[in-house]
């Protein structure tokens, strides 16, 4: 279905809204405005026609801007004004929204391949090579408002797009930052008695209240790893006697993640089921039409499709384990918000230069450099455009701009948009740990606090449970061979990615033969890891696609 609003003043048509078929949060057109996606108010839950017109009246009231900040959910909104055309993503872009500019007809799309469908001649589509460089070597996502194709670009997370009808201007702002404002004056006292009181109100209170309101009844279906982020939401969920409630992990029976997880289900006395990987299922899986189309789905031409649990749902769905109208909560990404990303060189230095902090970036998330036929002063040039440049910044402002970079990037394209797995099943989702409350919370701490998870470890101590977080005699060993003894690491991780294929939980290398494996392993180099794989095989399928 299209819907087009026409500017009757210049009697010439401006703009174009292709109304994906989306099965899961599908859009939701009154007067002005098309919206998808879910929203929290003062603790009202809004979706569908109630939070469109819930966003009209805000609208109204206090304008655009000041509306997407107030609104705290996961949504994609196109408003046509008048004059003036918006359409904005929330801070995490949980809903991807693509536009293009042909001549001077501005097209927007949930689906990249309704704007592909238009804006090519006789189908052909054209590559942008760049970013297919970046995407390389990145293995995970396409920075910035680029997608793989030339002249189709992504609406960032936190933006809003404004198209000037008059002058057929288009202008990008950012409405959401993470920023470390108002850091609180905090004595070792209010470490360990107020600030754990407003974490648990703000987590369990707060976000637990109004994620069981959403839910009204339906099942909960919760990714249960060993980790601590989705034992927050069983903890959250039964903070709440919300016992409709089934929990699922997937891999080898005999893992520490399997292990724990069961536990944990015991322990909350939730149903718990578990899915067996090994080479047979992802052989099978990678020949089937569902596998194929779920690649394209996921990918968008932005990002490596997340295929972690991809088997699982599609096992739990065929066994009719899970009823239809089911909700799956992840834990993402509570890991990333309580400072896991922060590395030392945050912590030590007072300040840290622009060079340097593009340096940190790179390293974190451009791991197969060295690999790029792009320059370098061309990759940091582009990881500095969305930031606030200076010659110098502190230490928390550093921060503020390495992890904004890690959310709208990372975050958004890659671990949250792990979500489409269950949009392509049929699903609806949730993201607690992404509450606008529990941002503003984290936000609000120094960053030593943050470092290496040290205050929410602390909040949480006091689970019966052990953890894969939990420090071992293994990992302070490789710790200790990782940052001391540069040459050992190097051969250590060849060796351990090497037996992955046949000894990881998950088998998942085995998508592809040992022989391909071996193959892409010496090609990714010392930081090689699954998504490498993954992110070759669908630009191969890409390339098919596109007769390259």
């Amino acid at each position: 279905m299209i819907l087009k609003w026409v500017n009757k003043d210049m009697n010439e048509e401006k703009f174009k809204f292709i109304k994906a078929d989306n099965k899961t949060y599908p859009w939701y057109c009154i007067d002005k405005i098309a919206f998808r996606g879910y929203f929290f108010i003062n603790g009202v839950f809004y979706s569908k026609n109630d939070a469109v017109n819930k966003i009209l009246e805000l609208i109204d009231s206090m304008g655009f801007d000041r509306t997407l900040a107030m609104l705290n959910g996961f949504f994609s909104i196109v408003y046509n004004d008048r004059e003036i055309t918006y359409f904005a993503n929330d801070r995490l872009r949980a809903f991807p929204l693509f536009y293009s500019k042909i001549n001077n007809m501005v097209i927007i799309s949930s689906d990249i391949n309704k704007i592909i469908q238009i804006t090519n001649d006789n189908h052909r589509i054209r590559y942008n090579n760049e970013s297919i460089n970046e995407f390389k070597i990145t293995s995970l996502f396409v920075s910035g408002e680029k997608t793989l194709i030339n002249g189709i670009y992504q609406v960032e997370a936190g933006q809003i797009i404004t198209l000037v009808k008059k002058t057929n201007s288009i202008t990008k702002r950012f409405y959401f930052r993470y920023n470390h404002d108002n850091l609180l004056d905090i004595s070792e006292k209010y470490i360990k008695n107020k600030l754990k009181i407003d974490f648990n109100s703000v987590y369990y209170e707060e976000t637990g209240r109004d994620l069981v309101e959403s839910l009204n009844g339906r099942t909960a279906v919760v990714p249960l790893s060993g980790g601590a982020d989705s034992r927050m939401i069983v903890s959250m969920l039964n903070k709440f006697h919300y016992h409709n409630v089934i929990c699922f992990t997937y891999g080898d029976i005999d893992s520490s993640e399997t292990m724990i997880s069961k536990k944990v289900a015991s322990e909350y006395n939730f149903e718990w089921h578990f899915i067996k990987y090994g080479k047979k299922t992802w052989k099978w899986l990678k020949d089937q039409d569902i596998y194929n189309n779920y690649l394209n789905y996921g990918g968008s031409y932005t990002s490596c499709p997340h295929i972690q649990d991809f088997y699982a749902v599609y096992y739990l769905k065929r066994e009719g384990i899970i009823p239809k109208d089911c909700v799956f909560i992840p834990g993402h990404s509570g890991d990333m918000l309580a400072g896991s990303h922060i590395t030392k060189d945050f912590i030590e230095s007072n300040y840290i230069d622009q060079s340097k902090l593009a340096d940190l970036i790179i390293k974190k998330h451009y791991p197969y450099i060295d690999k790029t036929k792009l320059p370098v002063n061309t990759i940091k040039n582009d990881i500095l455009k969305n930031l606030i440049k200076k010659e110098k910044y502190s230490s928390e402002e550093a921060t503020n701009e390495y992890e904004f970079f890690d959310i709208i990037e990372r975050q958004a394209k890659f671990i949250c948009n792990s979500v489409r797995v269950y949009e392509f099943f049929g699903y609806e989702w949730r993201m607690p740990l992404w509450d606008n409350r529990l941002i503003n919370f984290w936000s609000g701490l120094p960053i030593d606090m943050r470092y290496q998870r040290k205050f929410y470890f602390e909040a949480i101590g006091n689970e019966k449970i052990e953890s894969t977080n939990d420090k071992t005699a293994y990992k302070n060993i490789t710790a200790f061979i990782r940052n001391r003894i540069p040459f050992l690491r190097i051969i250590s991780r060849y060796i351990f990615r090497a037996k992955d294929y046949y000894l990881h939980p998950f088998k998942w290398g085995q998508i592809v033969t040992f022989n391909k494996y071996l193959f892409y392993l010496l090609e990714g180099g010392e930081y090689f890891e699954i998504n490498y794989i993954i992110m070759k095989e669908y630009l191969e399928k890409l390339g098919k696609n596109l007769g390259k």
